[in-house]
């Protein structure tokens, strides 16, 4: 029993001091598309221009923007805002960043489905997923701006 214990607290030591050394300056910061691939699965800083996306099928026809949006990186790819319902970002957001350059800091995969209702166009693509922060600059993270 002893043994186990021990061998728990040196385990739950050594954890510890990973993640305690562990800051989220030291993560990958993605500003074009030739870098998503080989970051893709794993968190990151994405930095470009948010934008809000035009979701209509129909090219024709009005513009339909209901809160999806996308970050366009330097050569102008771009990396979607979360999939599904996490990808509606609030109107609160959306009027903050707005064609502004942002940081956000999450899980990147370089192929994802962000949705299709219908309605919307399904896009494919990069999206970067489990979002922690969104803001203007990385040092900043913690209150957002």
């Amino acid at each position: 029993m002893l043994k186990k214990l021990l061998l728990f607290t040196v385990a739950f030591c050594l954890i510890s001091t990973i993640c305690l050394s562990y800051t989220p300056k030291d993560l990958p910061v993605i500003t074009k598309k030739i870098q998503i691939k080989e970051n893709s699965g794993l968190n990151v800083y994405v930095v470009g221009k948010y934008k809000e996306m035009n979701v209509n099928k129909n090219t024709t026809r009005k513009p339909l923007f209901i809160g999806r949006v996308y970050v366009e990186l330097n050569d102008k790819s771009i990396v979607i805002l979360e999939t599904d319902k996490k990808g509606l970002r609030p109107k609160s957001e959306i009027k903050k960043y707005k064609n502004k350059k942002v940081v956000v800091m999450g899980t990147l995969y370089e192929h994802g489905t962000a949705w299709s209702n219908g309605k919307e166009e399904s896009i494919v693509g990069p999206v970067i997923k489990n979002i922690l922060f969104i803001g203007f600059n990385i040092q900043n993270k913690k209150n957002n701006d």
